[in-house]
């Protein structure tokens, strides 16, 4: 049976910051529709999850509501997991003193600040989306039999929408085409935070 009214109030009163995340309708939410018997089965999905999004909570990192978003509005249960292995690498860098920030869309999972290495961009969840190698592989077709350097500068991003990778590309093409033996050209990629270089081979 799902938790009746009263084991609700008194997994509420125990987790209330999951409760906080999920809103009013715990019940209807995947991490609150399983079928426990007690609350002692219960704390076995609960507790955990209470514990990570509590210490979210109070390291307050950088994109963090969004998250909250997420999970509160998530339907699927396998697209949930994810979030959850996200939410708990975030736990770990909170309990380990790592200065974090969720990335924001096309940027991967995390930004972390380390004193010897700088700004490390960690993702968690994709392994097969690489648009930044798809963008590579479009502009090596495109500028085949021309005879340019071209160098991409670019923060590290898995995700670049299709219509700015074909402007970017023929951006790229037009200034190409006015290379000469003593000119370098450079196209500004505001949308991406980046710019490409091109230069004679």
């Amino acid at each position: 049976m799902q938790l009746d009214d009263g084991l609700m109030s008194d997994a509420q009163s125990r987790y209330p910051t999951l409760f906080a995340w999920v809103g009013h309708h715990f019940r209807d939410h995947p991490w609150g529709s399983h079928h426990f018997e007690d609350l002692e089965r219960a704390a076995l999905f609960l507790r955990p999850m209470e514990t990570i999004v509590s210490s979210l909570e109070r390291a307050n990192p950088v994109r963090l509501p969004s998250k909250q978003r997420a999970f509160r509005k998530a339907t699927d249960p396998s697209k949930l997991l994810g979030l959850r292995t996200e939410l708990l690498l975030g736990h770990r860098f909170a309990e380990a003193g790592i200065s974090f920030e969720f990335g924001g869309t096309g940027d991967p999972d995390f930004k972390c600040s380390d004193a010897n290495s700088g700004e490390l961009l960690i993702e968690v969840k994709t392994r097969s989306r690489d648009d930044v190698s798809l963008l590579h592989d479009e502009l090596i077709a495109a500028l085949a039999g021309q005879s340019v350097v071209v160098n991409i500068q670019l923060p590290r991003r898995l995700a670049i929408p299709q219509g700015q990778h074909i402007d970017i590309v023929n951006r790229t093409l037009k200034q190409a085409a006015l290379v000469s033996d003593k000119s370098n050209h450079a196209v500004a990629l505001p949308e991406i935070d980046g710019k490409v270089s091109i230069s004679p081979s």
